[in-house]
């Protein structure tokens, strides 16, 4: 599959707002997996969407040492917000 971001197209802005919605209300690290079922994306399109929302500075992935120390297995792979989570942030 070509990624849109190769062809020059824009991310959907209403995805990027319902992946930070989503992390907002349930307010703690979310996998990849999880997010990519939410929004009913494959995980390489899901991947795609938290890559831009990484370079706007927006979320982050755990580090190994993170997910272990949060109780994951180290190879997850897991976002979080920059941002302290805010329920008056999230979508409906």
């Amino acid at each position: 599959m070509a990624s849109w971001l190769q062809e020059g197209k824009q991310p959907p802005q209403a995805v990027l707002g319902i992946i930070v919605g989503r992390m907002h209300r349930v307010a703690h690290p979310l996998y990849l997996g999880a997010i990519s079922l939410y929004i009913g994306w494959s995980l390489d399109r899901t991947q795609q969407m938290m890559d831009v929302l990484h370079d706007r500075g927006i979320v982050v992935q755990l580090t190994p040492e993170q997910l272990v120390a949060a109780g994951m297995r180290d190879d997850g792979i897991v976002y979080r917000l920059t941002e302290r989570p805010s329920p008056s942030k999230a979508r409906h």
